[in-house]
């Protein structure tokens, strides 16, 4: 047998038939950040170390407003986001959840719903 001097030939004496990977196709994402949620999701980090230097409403911490901020945000433009994740079989599991906790704490003669 005579020795083959490149691999093409070399496979093709010897048989060995060298399997490639398959590509793995990596979903796309559906939902994207836009520079907006971007912005807000860096002033909340960026604001947690001045939380308690930083007074804008008396009454009301500056996290409180950027989450609120952020709430609004996604009521207003993401309302399909919040839809899907509001249907989702895990989370519904914890409304049932929640929704015990409240009879259990109705039935209670000290009812105190700060806890739930």
């Amino acid at each position: 047998m005579a020795f083959a001097t490149n691999r093409a030939v070399a496979r093709r004496l010897t048989g060995y038939q060298r399997t490639r990977p398959v590509a793995v196709r990596t979903a796309e994402q559906a939902y994207g950040t836009n520079r907006v949620e971007q912005a807000l999701i860096l002033g909340t980090i960026a604001l947690v170390p001045l939380q308690s230097m930083i007074s804008l409403i008396p009454g009301f911490s500056v996290m409180w407003l950027m989450f609120a901020a952020q709430a609004g945000y996604v009521l207003i433009k993401r309302r399909d986001c919040l839809t899907r994740v509001w249907n989702h079989p895990l989370l519904l599991s914890v409304y049932v959840f929640l929704c015990i906790g409240y009879v259990v704490e109705g039935f209670h003669p000290f009812s105190d719903y700060g806890e739930i």
